[in-house]
Order: C-alpha cells, then structure tokens, then sequence
C-alpha cells in the first residue's frame, strides 16, 4: 500500500496562475472597449430617466439599486482604462478614465496614485499600503467605545461600503492633497468634477420637477 503521507505536492505559485492566463486575456481591443463604454453609459441613461419620469413607491428602490449597479459597472470601465487596460491608447484611456469614474464621483489622478501605484505597487503593505489594515492588539486596545464599535461594523460584511467611502473615498481622494504637479492636477480634477456633478444634480432635478 502506498503511503500517502511520503507524496509530496508541488503547491502551485502565483506566477504559474499568472501564466495559466490565456494570452486572449490581454489582448485589447478599442472597438470592443468603446463598445462596452457607450452600452454601459446608455443603460445609466435610460435609468436615469425612469428614475426622473418614475413616480411610484415600489418602483423607486429598484431603480435604485439597478442604478447604483449600473454605475458600478461603468466604474469597473474607469478601474481598467485607469490601468492602461481598455484601450491601446493612452490617451484614450486616461479621457475613458475621467469621463467613467464621474458617475461614482472618483477624481481619475487621485485614483491613479493611491490604488494604481501606491496601493499595486506595496499590496497590504504595512505603512505603505493605506486601505484594509486591520487593527493591531495595541490600537484596538488605544480606542474607545465608538471607535472599536466603528471598526467592528467597518470589518463586517455590512459595513464594507462605509469603510470604502470613509476611509479610501473621502480620506484618501476628497481630502487628500500633496505637493508639486501630482497635487495640482489632483486638485484641480477634484474642482472640475465637483462643478459637473453640481451642475448634473442640477439639470436632474430640474428635469424630474418639469415630469411632475
């Protein structure tokens, strides 16, 4: 009888997943990015005007959520081209970038240095990495009642999307700020969306108060 515990498994490393990946997987296509780009944001409109012409409280909530998946979709689009991924071009994908993370209210330079270099680049890196840490002995045992009460519901399953918008939306991109070239393109790209999305509102709102 062979004995079993003598075999000895060769545990696959990343690098062999990574090679595992068909190289149909890398290939970009501009056609079938710009295909993808204009369906997602044409579903993201036809939303937004059910959610405008809609007048029902059943009906509302739904659209709701099909919206808030729509928008992840599109920001999924603005993930990529942010990567360099979407498009051959550069250029294409940096406007694709911009022009995709609007309906999620992301600013694309802000995006790019904390999740594309920083957050890539030192994964869970302790110090370097900014995002999901999880609390050391000494920090949990440093808070107060609110604060280990707001780390346990930010760890949770439930409290995922907090922790995003607190932590990695509001801290990291809408108040973060830095210095030279990176900090005034940052800056600037945050005002510029601030003034679109105000105007956006705007015309939203104007448009469902002439529907009722």
């Amino acid at each position: 009888m062979t004995d079993l515990s003598t075999i000895s498994i060769n545990q696959p490393t990343l690098i062999d997943v990574v090679r595992g990946i068909p190289e149909s997987c890398y290939r970009r296509s501009t056609t079938r990015g710009l295909f993808y780009v204009a369906r997602d944001f044409l579903i993201y409109a036809v939303l937004l005007g059910a959610l405008i012409t809609v007048d029902s409280w059943w009906a509302l909530p739904l659209l709701w959520l099909i919206t808030g998946i729509s928008i992840s979709g599109i920001f999924v689009l603005g993930h990529d081209a942010s990567h360099n991924a979407l498009f051959n071009s550069k250029r294409l994908n940096s406007f694709v970038a911009k022009f995709a993370f609007l309906p999620s209210a992301h600013v694309e330079s802000a995006w790019d240095f904390g999740h594309n270099r920083v957050h890539h680049g030192h994964t869970v890196k302790q110090g370097m990495d900014f995002v999901w840490h999880p609390a050391t002995a000494d920090e949990w045992n440093a808070m107060g009642a609110s604060a280990r009460l707001r780390h346990r519901l930010e760890w949770s399953w439930l409290g995922a999307g907090l922790y995003y918008g607190r932590n990695v939306w509001w801290n990291k991109m809408m108040r973060f700020s830095t210095e030279g070239k990176l900090g005034g393109t940052i800056a600037r790209e945050r005002r510029s969306m601030s003034v679109l999305l105000v105007l956006a509102a705007a015309a939203v709102g104007y448009a469902g108060w002439l529907t009722h």
